[in-house]
């Protein structure tokens, strides 16, 4: 179809020029005017014939040159668009790096100015003490009665004694510091790494952790807890608690006499009771 429409150019011009000659022609027994009047006219509307192919040929040529421009066209927007978009993206994720990663500065530039490290060590290891004679009041327990009503005395003793404690308005506002700054990473949608919570908590030493996990404890015990609902307790947190009464026990303790698995969905079971 490149050729086609020259083709018909051509022809056009033929029966033009034929339609001009034929009629100067000598034709035996056929008048010079019916010559002039029926061939001459039939050539003419082959030529316009031919003039009306050639531009429709030509016409359609043009549209499929347009057609491909505008699909280059598209491609080219497409591309330009997903590069924009993905520019977005990392512009995006590059400012909540940038403020999580501001925030736990200052989360852990507030606890130095505040001295919480030493303050948070002397409550949990208070909390501790608590908690070996609450082990040793079951004693006679099977390890499996153990490990079911262990985390209940736990969270008793947690929301009986730490609101009590003359310490207690500083510690809250720890934690609450600490659950703002784990909500804002888990609420970051931008974020295309999920290990910036887990990078968090590596941070914080085992007491940090413990009276995180503490403040998990159904809130309806402890006015004006904190909330946050998604540091779920794990079987690392249990065994540090033990670890941590071990270190508290004067005497040389069993405390290995648990169903670790059965004590951590125990404790599971006691996280977030107000709201579940």
């Amino acid at each position: 179809m490149k050729y086609y429409h020259k083709l018909f150019l051509a022809l056009a011009l033929c029966f033009l020029i034929g339609s001009i000659i034929v009629p100067f022609l000598n034709i035996n027994d056929l008048p010079i005017d019916s010559v002039k009047i029926s061939v001459s006219g039939e050539m003419i509307s082959l030529a316009g014939t031919m003039v009306l192919f050639a531009a429709l040929i030509y016409q359609i040529k043009e549209y499929r040159l347009q057609l491909e421009e505008l699909k280059k066209s598209v491609e080219a927007q497409v591309i330009s668009a997903t590069e924009l978009e993905n520019q977005r993206k990392i512009l995006l994720e590059q400012r909540s790096l940038s403020l999580i990663t501001s925030i736990i500065t200052d989360f852990h530039n507030f606890n130095s100015r505040q001295d919480n490290l030493k303050l948070i060590k002397e409550e949990v290891q208070y909390l501790s003490g608590l908690f070996v004679y609450s082990w040793k009041n079951l004693s006679k327990s099977s390890v499996d009665e153990r490990s079911e009503i262990f985390p209940k005395r736990v969270c008793q003793l947690i929301g009986k004694v730490l609101p009590n404690r003359p310490e207690y308005v500083i510690l809250e506002s720890y934690v609450q510091y600490a659950f703002n700054v784990l909500s804002v990473i888990d609420e970051n949608k931008y974020l295309v790494s999920s290990n910036y919570k887990a990078l968090f908590l590596c941070q914080l030493d085992r007491h940090e952790l413990l009276l995180l996990y503490f403040f998990t404890f159904d809130s309806f015990d402890i006015p004006g807890m904190p909330y946050y609902d998604n540091l779920q307790w794990k079987n690392s947190i249990t065994t540090e608690l033990l670890r941590s009464m071990k270190k508290e026990d004067t005497h040389s303790t069993d405390y290995s006499q648990i169903n670790l698995n059965k004590a951590v969905s125990e404790f599971q079971k006691l996280q977030y009771q107000s709201v579940n």
